[in-house]
């Protein structure tokens, strides 16, 4: 009995040796490194009660891992191994959703067959729509194309209905506490909003996240005999709606809008690296790949997504556009000009995000160089981002601060008002993966309200603006002042450009060319209007 005491407390004295070593403190630095940041999970928080709980084998594999080629591999292997294991049940679900996000980030998402009859008879013209996020919370881009998109749909004589993502908005901490109606008319097109009461996207595996999502989708659908489940960007709306979609026996639509691991790694580009943006991208590509049809934003998206393998014949593009018909010019708001500062001036604007990609920092520099030239000029400046405060301190430092106004953002009637007074809108974006995918909104919003644009040669921006035509583009910040010059001294060039600009967004950015393309879309479904 006193040699097997002996044993047992040689054992715990090893063990506990063990634990207050170098190694395991390393192992614990090592698994911090699957942080948030990285993976999407948090773990950090619990990566010592983790590391104690597993197997000494495993731990002393798994620190080595961690750090080689197989870093991923490991951490499946780890949670795997702690599934029996006695740790806090908040720990245990941060490691089930790391490894989902390792396994989806491998394998995918599961997506149940298509069954071979529908649930119930679907109403050809009965469309459901997913989206992200919606007005009148939040206003953005992706809100505005939502519009954008479920008025073409109506155009063309369908009904579509929407839905925004399971928990919204009470998955963002500036409305947790936001109690909006089950159902809600909004701007003529009904909103369903999906509470959440399993914890959100945060606090379970991204496909257990999806399987939640879809079953409510699906739901919703059959209420509705929906014939299509059409859902836009990221790939959490599009797996639901394919996954729902599937399990009724009724065909699905993704759209997408944009590469957002692609923009997430514009601000960071060590994410280009992480576990989670392989997850994105794999899952983005999957949708692509398992919706029945495919719309792109732009034919850079397009590209991207047949070289990625998705077949070209179900890859349809929709681009940007807006409502010609409500977006009509204002005449010029004298009073609004001198109230800034701007009579008599040449007035240089931007209305949108201020983002670092936007290369506005740029069109500041040249504004410099303009007044260097002796030109009467202002900048404008409407819209808010990260940005702001580098570019207002920018215009302090080069000297053009008396120049500049910077409002932030604006109710859109007060945007418009805004676009009134401005004689040249520059979109001086920066090349890189995100704006070579994707169009911007406003230079249709500026072209519409009888704008002079311009922009640069970054590939979202020469689908938006044909050169010398609709407008004039450019390369670099010699080329801008040039350009800008240029349009200073020809008002006629400007008038023509103005013209023309405003005649092809009627024709070919319009509500009801975009009513056209869906309208095909929809019938290659068998969907009906």
């Amino acid at each position: 009995m006193a040699k097997s005491r002996s044993l047992l407390s040689r054992l715990v004295r090893s063990g506990r040796k063990f634990f207050e070593s170098e190694q395991h403190k390393r192992f614990h630095d090592v698994l911090a490194d699957y942080d948030h940041a990285v993976t999407g999970v948090a773990i950090a928080g619990h990566s010592r009660r983790i590391a104690r709980a597993l197997p000494r084998h495993i731990l002393i594999s798994a620190q080595k891992e961690l750090r080689g080629s197989e870093a991923d591999a490991a951490c499946r292997k780890m949670c795997a191994a702690l599934q029996d294991s006695t740790i806090s049940p908040n720990a245990l679900s941060q490691l089930n959703r790391l490894e989902a996000v390792l396994r989806c980030g491998r394998d995918g998402v599961p997506l149940p067959a298509r069954a071979a009859v529908p649930a119930y008879e679907p109403d050809p013209s009965s469309v459901l729509y997913a989206a992200h996020m919606r007005e009148p919370l939040l206003s953005s881009g992706y809100v505005t194309r939502t519009r954008y998109v479920l008025n073409a749909l109506a155009e063309a004589g369908f009904r579509p209905q929407a839905a925004t993502r399971l928990g919204f908005p009470n998955d963002l901490a500036a409305y947790k506490h936001e109690h909006l109606p089950p159902r809600e008319e909004i701007g003529g097109t009904v909103f369903h909003t999906l509470a959440d009461d399993g914890g959100g996207r945060f606090r379970r595996p991204v496909d257990g996240y999806i399987d939640a999502y879809a079953q409510r989708l699906a739901a919703l659908a059959t209420e509705m005999r929906a014939g299509v489940i059409h859902a836009a960007s990221n790939h959490v709306n599009g797996l639901a709606a394919i996954h729902a979609a599937r399990r009724l026996g009724i065909a699905s639509v993704y759209e997408m809008r944009g590469s957002w691991e692609e923009t997430k790694a514009s601000r960071d580009p060590a994410y280009r690296g992480t576990p989670g943006f392989r997850l994105e991208r794999r899952l983005e590509i999957q949708t692509a790949s398992e919706a029945d049809q495919v719309i792109a934003l732009s034919r850079g998206l397009a590209d991207f997504l047949a070289d990625a393998g998705v077949p070209p014949a179900r890859i349809h593009v929709v681009p940007n556009g807006v409502d010609t018909a409500a977006l009509q010019p204002m005449p010029h708001d004298g009073a609004l000009a001198g109230r800034l500062g701007f009579s008599g001036r040449t007035v240089i604007g931007y209305v949108g995000s201020l983002a670092s990609y936007e290369g506005l920092d740029m069109l500041l520099r040249a504004a410099a160089r303009l007044d260097a030239n002796g030109r009467r000029i202002g900048v404008l400046i409407v819209g808010d981002g990260t940005e702001r405060a580098k570019l207002e301190a920018l215009a302090k430092d080069i000297g053009i601060a008396e120049l500049c106004r910077f409002t932030g953002r604006l109710p859109w009637a007060d945007a418009v008002r805004h676009y009134s007074i401005i004689d040249i809108a520059p979109f001086p974006r920066t090349s890189s993966p995100v704006t070579d995918m994707v169009t911007p909104l406003k230079p249709f919003e500026a072209m519409a309200l009888e704008r002079c644009v311009i922009g640069s040669t970054a590939g979202g921006i020469r689908e938006c603006i044909e050169d010398g035509v609709t407008g004039l583009l450019f390369s670099n910040e010699d080329e801008l002042v040039f350009t800008l010059e240029r349009l200073i001294e020809e008002p006629a060039l400007r008038a023509r450009l103005v013209a023309e600009g405003r005649r092809w967004v009627e024709q070919e950015r319009s509500l009801q060319s975009a009513a056209k393309r869906l309208q095909d879309i929809y019938r290659a479904l068998g969907a009906r209007n």
